[in-house]
């Protein structure tokens, strides 16, 4: 059987309320991740679930957030982002590890710089910028001046979704160019997007 090797997953503040985090359990399950619950029913760790249990490889997991999201739920994204870290200790030659680095060797070659290239190479979640919502398309697709097939909204998308996050905060020193290189980089590597 074939298996995607990157999924991508649009995380929305209230479809997460009304299905009390079903698509975050669908990004665990993938990466092979299991959360360990402590008495009040919050995730107190995650345990790695064996390939051999899983019965297929790891798939990495891509996140676009909401600005409300991002408001609303920095440690679900701080969980995933330590999913991801334990996935690559766990196993340094295997899938999600070499994701991290495939993307950092795109970006690297198209001029940036190895130390951002590697931090932004390892980013799994991506969203507005702080006090930023919306991705500005659907005013963009009224437009009188708007082409049948036009690569601005792409761009626009690119650009007002870029930011990327790391442990659920947003990640410095990274302007909306390279935010956006890195998340055209993170979706070319993807096989499928999934939104609730």
């Amino acid at each position: 059987d074939a298996w995607p090797e990157r999924l991508v997953l649009s995380l929305w503040a209230g479809e997460t309320l009304r299905h009390h985090g079903v698509m975050e359990a669908q990004a665990m399950i993938a990466l092979g991740v299991r959360p360990v619950w402590d008495d009040a029913g919050r995730p107190r760790e995650l345990q790695l679930i064996p390939v051999s249990e899983l019965g297929r490889p790891r798939i990495d997991v891509l996140l676009s957030i909401t600005g409300s999201y991002r408001d609303q739920f920095p440690t679900l994204m701080a969980l995933l982002d330590k999913a991801v870290s334990q996935v690559v200790a766990d196993e340094p030659e295997g899938g999600i590890a070499r994701s991290s680095r495939a993307i950092a060797r795109e970006l690297q070659a198209q001029g940036m710089g190895r130390e951002q290239a590697q931090r932004l190479g390892r980013v799994r979640v991506f969203g507005n910028a702080i006090g930023d919502y919306g991705t500005g398309v659907a005013d963009a697709v009224l437009s009188d001046n708007l082409r049948q097939r036009d690569d601005r909204l792409g761009q626009m998308f690119l650009q007002r979704m870029g930011q990327p996050y790391l442990d659920g905060v947003s990640v410095n020193g990274v302007d909306r160019a390279a935010g956006a290189k890195a998340l055209g980089a993170h979706l070319r590597h993807s096989d499928a997007a999934l939104l609730s």
